[in-house]
């Protein structure tokens, strides 16, 4: 994938993160009166906003890296669909169990798991597939 789309995922991806995380937030500050803060650092949850697409550059970019999907040809018998289910799952576990979870899921965990287990030409059909469905 060349760059300028590359590019365009990103800040696409970049802007609905945010719009999402800040509407949940502001939904649940509406309804509760205030925003809860992590425990480990001490943070408020509203710093999520700024985590948000910093995670979907993160993922646009692993995603789409030739070199970083030719590297996960270490098992040709998974199925990619673990992936789709992970990037529903860390952001939850983020939200309901705190910025530390999601962030250990979804940074680190996930990504060694795909690829280490994920076949290349899977990861590569999946992705081909879900972008030429979004331009149809």
């Amino acid at each position: 994938m060349k760059w300028p789309r590359k590019i365009k995922l990103m800040v696409r991806w970049s802007i609905l993160t945010a719009a999402l995380i800040a509407a949940f937030w502001g939904v649940w500050y509406l309804v509760a009166g205030s925003v809860p803060v992590t425990q480990l650092f001490a943070i408020s949850r509203w710093w999520d906003i700024l985590l948000g697409p910093i995670f979907a550059v993160v993922f646009v970019f692993l995603l789409t890296n030739d070199w970083i999907l030719e590297k996960t040809l270490m098992c040709q018998s998974m199925n990619a669909d673990f992936f789709g289910v992970g990037l529903i799952c860390c952001p939850f576990l983020g939200l309901v169990y705190g910025l530390e979870i999601g962030l250990i899921t979804g940074v680190v965990f996930l990504p060694l798991l795909v690829m280490t287990l994920c076949p290349a030409s899977i990861v590569r059909k999946k992705i081909k597939d879900f972008l030429l469905a979004k331009e149809e």
